[in-house]
């Protein structure tokens, strides 16, 4: 009986020693790839680098125009960023990445169409509910200017503020 239980006091003394074993201590693992690009304390870069304030849009647009003979394929790529700041300021930019895979125009056309840009970087700041201060930076393509008709200033041409002020009817009041 005493050699039956040395056995199995010596059996329970292997396997729980083997069974300890198989658990790693926490502190030994090394860091994965994500601790080096997420970093979840408060204290990274006093708290600005949050995940949960950035959003991140993709878009890609394929266009063709043609006129005159000639043709012209444009394909822009835009990767839109957004990071709330604080609760009432945020930072957004847009970076376009464009290129030409066909063109008839010859020369370096589609060259000069192609390339990377930062087509806005705007800063927005809500001080109180109905008023708002954006500083913006736009970065268009010749010709586009998100107004008028793409031709010469679209501030005075297509602008219905300024054709309503020359508009001789309503400063008659008829």
């Amino acid at each position: 009986m005493k050699k039956n239980l040395l056995t199995a006091l010596a059996l329970v003394i292997v396997f729980s020693s083997s069974a300890l074993g198989q658990f790693k201590d926490t502190e030994i693992l090394k860091p994965g790839v994500k601790s080096f690009i997420v970093d979840e304390s408060d204290s990274f870069l006093f708290g600005l680098f949050d995940p949960s304030r950035f959003t991140m849009h993709h878009s890609y647009s394929m266009s063709y125009s043609a006129g005159g003979g000639h043709g012209v394929a444009l394909g822009v790529y835009t990767n839109s960023m957004f990071f709330k700041l604080a609760s009432n300021l945020n930072f957004q930019i847009d970076a376009q990445l464009s290129h030409s895979p066909y063109n008839t125009f010859g020369g370096t056309f589609g060259e000069d169409l192609s390339g990377l840009r930062i087509s806005r970087a705007q800063l927005n700041y809500q001080p109180w509910k109905n008023f708002t201060v954006n500083l913006s930076y736009q970065q268009l393509p010749r010709g586009y200017y998100g107004y008028g008709n793409g031709y010469g200033n679209g501030f005075y041409y297509g602008n219905p503020f300024f054709d309503a002020m020359w508009d001789n009817s309503l400063n008659q009041g008829k």
